[in-house]
């Protein structure tokens, strides 16, 4: 037990390390001490260790006003350390390699070929992918496949449960991924979730009691509070885009009827937008995507303003709910509907004004995501370094899904 406790302490202190100077790029030695509260020469054996293993890097002397001896700055090693994501929608999917800093390199966007096998797509551009670094990069390792998905994932089962997706329900899709890949660490994650981790890395006010809502193919929520997303990454927090906005809606595929996300969801746009404007528009219209019809609501379009601004009161409708039974001071609107554009937020907070309970909606502040794009991976490739990675353990084939 001792020696178990022995190995915790030191893995948590590595983590600590390796956080500092990945959030204080040019950080010394002196700084993580001040800041861990850790002794001098515990940092030092954990930097040394570190700097051994190639996860961070001395740059030599940095730039100080204090007379002396300059102390050396510290930063994340990127080249030789990357982390494989795959974000995985209805239509198409994402994919690239998040380095430690954040950064995604080799990024590409695809969509299906019909009448093949989405998982095997996936698992063959992921081939691709691999590939495609070997050629350029003979030193860098790959620590992990994270696997984002607009769905839950059920840790005891192991099993992805998505109204989204064009998988059968009940595939055993993780299994078949682990099949497939059998030594690489394999990580699967709500995409809500990787979106709203993202905003945590670049606004830290946000984990401090904070409603993140993911409009995308679907729409989802995650809450922060007391410095952490509650229940991580899998996407069993809330199932914020199957409350019902209208008990005599259509019918989704959860069984529930007039789900937000058949509302407001980027994958239901065309048909929403069948109340609002004739045939022959929506077919000259084009793609219609959250930054296509935001454009159009903009530019002033009548018949896009009037379905703006009915997704905007449907998202109040369910927002100013959940901000009544948590009273939470902000509320931060991401995913791929921050490209909706000014009008929409326009209305989404002129409703907000009366839904919910007065006082608590008044006190949250709404505003959109911070994160730079593609927020997902970004976010997706941190929450493993954060919660999953174990230094100087051997992960092959180890499997997480919370």
């Amino acid at each position: 037990m001792k020696v178990l406790s022995q190995q915790l302490i030191k893995q948590n202190n590595l983590k600590q390390v390796f956080a500092l100077v990945r959030s204080n790029e040019g950080i010394s030695r002196a700084s993580i001490a001040s800041l861990s509260h850790l002794s001098k020469a515990t940092v030092s054996s954990l930097v040394e260790e570190l700097i051994e293993a190639d996860f961070i890097v001395d740059e030599g002397a940095g730039q100080t006003t204090r007379q002396g001896r300059k102390p050396n700055s510290l930063r994340v090693e990127n080249e030789k350390n990357l982390i494989a994501v795959i974000s995985w929608s209805a239509e198409r999917f994402q994919m690239g390699f998040a380095a430690l800093d954040g950064t995604v390199s080799h990024y590409q966007e695809t969509v299906y070929r019909d009448e093949e096998d989405s998982v095997d797509q996936l698992l063959d551009a992921y081939h691709r992918l691999i590939g495609s670094l070997c050629e350029k990069r003979e030193q860098t390792r790959v620590l992990a496949l994270c696997v984002i998905v607009p769905g839950m994932i059920d840790p005891v089962r192991k099993r992805m449960y998505s109204s989204v997706l064009p998988v059968k329900t009940g595939e055993w899709v993780i299994r078949r991924f682990r099949a497939a890949l059998p030594e690489i660490p394999l990580a699967f994650f709500n995409d809500t979730a990787c979106f709203a981790y993202a905003e945590k890395a670049f606004d830290p006010q946000v984990e401090n009691a904070s409603i993140f809502v993911n409009l995308s193919g679907g729409v989802g929520a995650v809450m922060f509070s007391a410095g952490g997303m509650l229940r991580g990454g899998n996407g069993m927090t809330t199932q914020f885009g199957h409350f019902s906005v209208d008990r005599n809606g259509p019918l989704c595929r959860c069984g529930n009827c007039g789900c937000l996300e058949m509302k407001i969801g980027e994958s239901v746009l065309e048909d929403r937008a069948r109340e609002f404007m004739p045939m022959e528009k929506i077919q000259a219209f084009g793609p219609m995507t959250y930054e296509s019809i935001g454009r159009a609501a903009d530019a002033g379009d009548p018949d896009l303003r009037r379905m703006i601004d009915s997704m905007a009161a449907d998202l109040a409708f369910a927002l100013g709910n959940l901000i009544t039974v948590y009273s939470v001071p902000r509320a931060v609107i991401g995913g791929h509907g921050r490209r909706l554009g000014r009008y929409f937020f326009e209305r989404l907070r002129c409703h907000l004004s009366v839904c919910g309970f007065r006082q608590f909606v008044d006190d949250c502040e709404i505003r959109c995501s911070n994160a730079p794009e593609p927020a997902e991976l970004i976010g997706a490739a941190r929450y493993f370094m954060d919660n999953h990675f174990r230094f100087y353990e051997n992960m092959d084939g180890a499997l997480f899904l919370r």
